[in-house]
């Protein structure tokens, strides 16, 4: 398979660049190969072939096979391991959770009681088989995806198929179990947070937006995202700072003041504390790393 005009593709609004992460990211591993992800949202992760060991949180180097897999919770960082040669898919989930247009994540509250999860089991990640279905969905992805085409509309349909097809082959009683840890009054904050934060400057801006006092607001930030608010803001604003550098081509100045800053000397002192070097100095290595 090849994707026919690929310089058109590559030149539209919804191609996904090599430094951005797409919904669905597939990954080949040699024996050996060790991965680290710090992931901002949560992610289903998909083992299609082989056998890696997962490290993130309380557990350390759990095995998963393949044809497995499980959900990671917003904020972890995971490591991965390849124990033999191996596929593995990462599905990020930045929407808010919804099985088809009458069955969203909060309906699977009332099966957790039914799902009949002990203290033990709340305490490790559920892990389910691949479905055949999901297996063909994700194969195509792969397929499409390594003949070079990269739409951002493509993945996020597929996550939307993935989720349907969820829906018709697991129980009730099985998706509670496997989305366990953010099925909750709270899982709407979340939701609301991730797709709102970027309009304000500062947690308590945010805070005033979600009805809610600083204290309180942090305290169930905290709960739920494992960080502080503050924390957890400032680590994106430093990766759309850095990546307005090195992928923009406007003045230091023009983008000192589209980011929120000041002055450009503000811009300045922002990149070199929490970036490490001057906004001269990034774009530099990153096109010495990256050249056209």
């Amino acid at each position: 398979m090849e994707c026919l005009y690929q310089k058109e593709h590559a030149g539209c609004i919804n191609f996904v660049l090599e430094e951005e992460e797409p919904a669905i990211k597939i990954t080949n591993m040699d024996k050996g190969d060790c991965i680290h992800e710090q992931p901002g949202l949560g992610q289903l992760v998909i083992l299609l072939r082989g056998k890696i060991s997962i490290s993130y949180s309380l557990y350390d180097r759990v095995l998963m096979t393949s044809r497995q897999m499980f959900f990671l919770p917003v904020n972890y960082g995971i490591n991965f391991s390849a124990e033999e040669v191996s596929c593995l898919v990462l599905i990020r989930l930045d929407h808010k959770i919804h099985f088809c247009d009458s069955f969203m994540i909060e309906q699977l509250s009332s099966c957790i009681q039914a799902a009949k999860l002990t203290k033990g089991d709340l305490s490790k990640p559920c892990v389910l088989p691949v479905k055949a279905i999901l297996r063909s969905i994700l194969h195509q992805t792969k397929e499409v995806s390594d003949a070079g085409y990269s739409c951002r509309v493509y993945f996020e349909k597929k996550v939307e198929e993935l989720f349907m097809m969820m829906r018709f082959c697991y129980t009730k009683e099985q998706l509670a179990c496997f989305f366990k840890e953010i099925i909750s009054a709270d899982s709407h904050f979340a939701y609301k947070v991730i797709h709102n934060y970027h309009y304000f400057r500062t947690v308590s801006e945010l805070s005033v937006f979600m009805g809610l006092t600083l204290q309180s607001f942090d305290r169930r930030f905290q709960r739920i995202f494992g960080q502080s608010g503050y924390k957890w803001m400032n680590e994106r604003r430093k990766q759309k700072i850095y990546r307005a550098i090195t992928s923009q081509n406007e003045s230091f100045k023009e983008l000192s003041f589209q980011l929120g800053f000041s002055s450009p000397a503000a811009f300045n002192g922002y990149c070199k504390l929490y970036l490490g070097n001057t906004p001269g100095k990034i774009r530099m290595q990153a096109k010495t790393m990256n050249p056209e």
